[in-house]
């Protein structure tokens, strides 16, 4: 019976200890809408009072860079490395073009939320 009780006991007090909570890291999913979210409220603020359209992307990138170094390091992490880097490409590619053409529709929403008006 004692062998029975000490082969148990490790068992038992895994199941009645509480779990050691872990902060959990964010996702390369998650942090790709985080540097988003970041670039598009750059992009609503600035534009209201400059229309360089070069200068609001440099201070979204330059306002949202440590959210850009989280997300490539976590696509490292997540992918294989071919295929990371190829990602990495691609993001960085469009980047610029997406940016602009959400320029583009923000200041066109604006100016028919203010034409209604």
């Amino acid at each position: 019976m004692r062998t029975i009780w000490l082969a148990v006991t490790p068992l038992t007090l895994a199941a009645a200890s509480p779990a050691i909570a872990q902060s959990a890291q964010p996702n390369a999913m998650m942090l790709a809408q985080a540097q988003d979210r970041c670039m598009t409220t750059i992009a609503v603020r600035a534009s209201r009072s400059s229309t360089d359209n070069e200068a609001i992307y440099d201070e979204a990138v330059k306002a949202c860079q440590a959210l850009q170094e989280q997300l490539a390091s976590a696509v490292r992490s997540e992918y294989p490395p071919q295929q990371a880097e190829e990602l990495l490409t691609m993001l960085d590619d469009q980047a610029k073009p997406n940016f602009l053409n959400m320029l583009q529709r923000i200041r066109a929403d604006r100016a028919a939320r203010g034409a209604q008006q």
